[in-house]
């Protein structure tokens, strides 16, 4: 997070091009993937990590840190 301020607050076009970046990267992917997993089996968050993840896939504690971590990045 404090990498996407410091951008921020050096040049905006640096932030927006690390937040493009963000959403390329295999993190972001596998968080968006599991997010749209849940939706698409209706099923919850907690259903998923202790009946579907397996173990080379993101963690809950690794889930929930990328949400928080999202909710201060915006364009």
């Amino acid at each position: 997070k404090q990498k996407f301020v410091m951008l921020k607050n050096e040049s905006y076009l640096l932030y927006i091009e690390a937040l493009d970046v963000w959403h390329e990267s295999p993190l972001f992917k596998e968080y968006q993937h599991i997010a749209y997993t849940v939706l698409q089996k209706g099923i919850t968050l907690e259903q998923y990590f202790s009946e579907i993840q397996k173990d080379d896939m993101m963690k809950k504690e690794e889930f929930f840190a990328i949400v928080e971590l999202n909710k201060h990045l915006s364009y």
